[in-house]
């Protein structure tokens, strides 16, 4: 169950040092398990990945670099375990009681909180944030991908302003230099088509923009406006391609890419006009500007492969996919490679055959 009570969390002894934010942070991410005396805690699937707390009754603990202890809940014996090689025996002498919360989100809001407390006295609730949507839009998906080195510097990196209402916060057209996460508040996407602004998607908090004129090296391809105040995370387009572009940015050359074609869902993210005069037959048309609006019914444990004509349009979709937790390539150079590569597309018919000499389909 969701703990629901700060106090419980501010007698955890190895949580004290967390900011009020970070222990909020840490209330809504975490879950409490009880279990019954003898219990093995490392057999537990509930515990896999999980850093736990002892919180009430009494564990035998058995570890390689400190021997045999007894941990009594709510003492400063109390401090967090994770299965690892090095802890042997995690056993309940009475039943207990623990606090449970998967060891990468802990880490991550361990980081956020150091990063954005305050100096000595600096005015209190000046920058204290909990970790909020940027550590939630990372842990999404992303995170595998990225270091912990890289992690503590992108979130060092990201710098928060505020927003209001009606505010244009990047423009169709104009050069890109910044990618954003929503914090909280909501905006409207919007692009020109002929002489109507047409409305293409609403961004919430957690949800990132701007990767595709980062990606390409090109202009924003539509307007985002505020619809409602709020505060956004800037980054830099230097910082982006050292810390996001480089770890989620996966591409596959014609060749391994066709090796992928029996297993791989592909999805060509051109405008219909352009699927419907030239395409690969296996693949399914997701235009980029939808690739969003797919997240909640995608199957997280399958793989995409995403092309476009030249493989622009394909990089941005691929790094959205992989920000949504998908295991996702972009097809280097797009469909003029695999045309050079004497793979080409076709109106109608079936995968070609692949290295092996076996039909993909």
């Amino acid at each position: 169950m969701q703990t629901d009570s700060l106090q419980q969390l501010r007698q955890v002894t190895g949580l004290s040092p967390l900011s009020e934010g970070g222990l909020q942070e840490i209330s809504r991410l975490a879950k409490v398990y009880s279990f019954p005396r003898g219990t093995d805690l490392l057999t537990q699937d509930d515990l896999k990945h999980c850093t736990f707390y002892l919180l009430d009754g009494q564990l035998r603990v058995v570890s390689i670099r400190s021997g045999g202890e007894v941990m009594v809940g709510g003492t400063t014996s109390s401090a967090g375990l994770r299965q690892s090689p090095d802890l042997q025996i995690a056993e309940a002498i009475t039943e207990v009681r623990l606090l449970c919360i998967a060891t990468d989100l802990l880490d991550v809001t361990l980081i956020w909180d150091q990063l954005n407390k305050e100096p000595a006295g600096s005015a209190a609730g000046t920058n204290a944030r909990a970790p909020g949507s940027v550590a939630g839009h990372l842990l999404s998906g992303a995170l595998a991908a990225i270091t912990p080195d890289r992690i503590a510097l992108l979130l060092e990196r990201f710098k928060l302003v505020r927003a209001v209402r009606g505010q244009v916060i990047v423009r169709e057209g104009e050069p890109g230099d910044q990618y954003y996460v929503i914090d909280d508040g909501r905006c409207i996407v919007t692009r020109q088509v002929g002489n109507v602004e047409t409305e293409l998607a609403e961004l919430r908090p957690g949800d990132g923009f701007g990767e595709e004129a980062l990606l390409g090296n090109g202009v924003r391809n539509a307007t985002v406006t505020m619809s409602s105040d709020g505060h956004l995370y800037c980054l830099s387009r230097q910082d982006f391609d050292v810390l996001l572009r480089e770890p989620l940015l996966r591409q596959l050359a014609p060749a391994e890419a066709m090796k992928k074609s029996d297993e791989a869902i592909w999805i060509d993210v051109r405008f219909p006009s352009e699927f419907s005069r030239d395409r690969l037959p296996w693949a399914i048309n997701i235009p980029l500007g939808e690739i969003r609006n797919i997240f909640s019914v995608l199957n997280r444990s399958g793989e995409y492969i995403v092309y476009c004509q030249n493989g622009s349009r394909s990089a941005a979709a691929a790094f959205l996919l992989a920000q949504a937790g998908c295991k996702a390539w972009s097809l280097q150079g797009g469909l003029e490679a695999l045309a050079a590569s004497g793979i080409s597309s076709a109106a109608s018919g079936s995968a070609p055959a692949a290295a092996d000499g076996t039909n993909p389909q």
